[in-house]
């Protein structure tokens, strides 16, 4: 898996990644490419997801969004690719668990935290 590390948001890097799995008992296909959320056409579950995760994200205007060390988002949460990645499977279903590959950001936690 190719991981890329960020350390602040830079909306204009241009990145994708894929993540799939289940969506509502059907199969469903995101990827984030370049500040944009898509669903894959070829997959019924995968346009009622992205749905789904652009109306969660809405909720969350103006709220704290991230990995639990950060870095976060307060706003626009689906243009940065990490916190659409973190936002992401908690919308897939939980089995089997949502798979992401491509340039698949992380958040660094510091020597010593506990997460």
């Amino acid at each position: 898996m190719k991981r890329r590390m960020i350390k602040s948001f830079d909306y204009t890097s241009k990145m994708s990644w894929t993540m799939t799995g289940v969506y509502e008992g059907k199969k469903a296909s995101i990827t984030w490419k370049d500040g944009e959320l898509l669903g894959d056409s070829e997959l019924s579950g995968s346009q009622a997801i992205v749905r789904r995760i652009i109306a969660v994200a809405k909720t969350m205007e103006g709220k704290e969004l991230g990995p639990v060390m950060g870095p976060y988002t307060y706003k626009d949460h689906l243009k940065s690719p990490l916190t659409t990645l973190w936002l992401s499977p908690f919308v897939f279903d939980e089995d089997p668990r949502p798979k992401s590959f491509g340039d698949v950001p992380y958040a660094w936690a510091p020597k010593g935290a506990k997460v």
